[in-house]
């Protein structure tokens, strides 16, 4: 089938010819390919994972104002950080998500607030709205420090 062939002058009075049959080696080749691509783990999808809950309008959540925040991604990777002090809704704190971990630090000094009044840090509601210049990117980040800090409570409204 292939074959190479070749004449060598090995000294001035004979000639020898060299054949060699390519076949074995082409079929060595597509056993390897085969091999390797049959053991190789292919990488799954990575992803967290987001239920939606259905609402019950006949028994709804009430949750403290106190025990709530509310972050608001927007563009830029700026979020906006809104908190309930004393039943007052606070004005709205612009951080920035990178830079020096603004918003971790405040989630985990939220989490020691809720500790110190009321015992569980897990008591802590927050509740995230991006708006229309929020970026996929930067949502999937605000939910990545949500996970990072161990905020077990959350929503994510329409």
């Amino acid at each position: 089938m292939a074959s190479i062939e070749t004449n060598q002058k090995k000294s001035k009075y004979f000639t020898r010819s060299v054949s060699v049959d390519m076949t074995p080696m082409v079929d060595l080749g597509f056993l390897l390919i085969t091999f390797f691509i049959f053991t190789t783990s292919m990488m799954k999808d990575s992803g967290f994972e987001y239920k939606k809950p259905v609402p019950d309008l006949n028994n709804p959540m009430l949750v403290k104002c106190t025990k709530t925040i509310t972050i608001q991604p927007g563009d830029d990777d700026r979020v906006k950080w809104i908190d309930c002090i004393d039943g007052i809704e606070q004005a709205p704190i612009s951080l920035h998500l990178y830079a020096g971990h603004e918003l971790r630090t405040r989630l985990l000094a939220k989490r020691e607030q809720m500790k110190s009044i009321f015992g569980d840090p897990h008591e802590l509601f927050v509740i995230v709205k991006p708006d229309s210049t929020c970026s996929y990117q930067t949502f999937i980040d605000v939910m990545d420090e949500l996970m990072i800090t161990e905020v077990k409570r959350y929503s994510v409204p329409e």
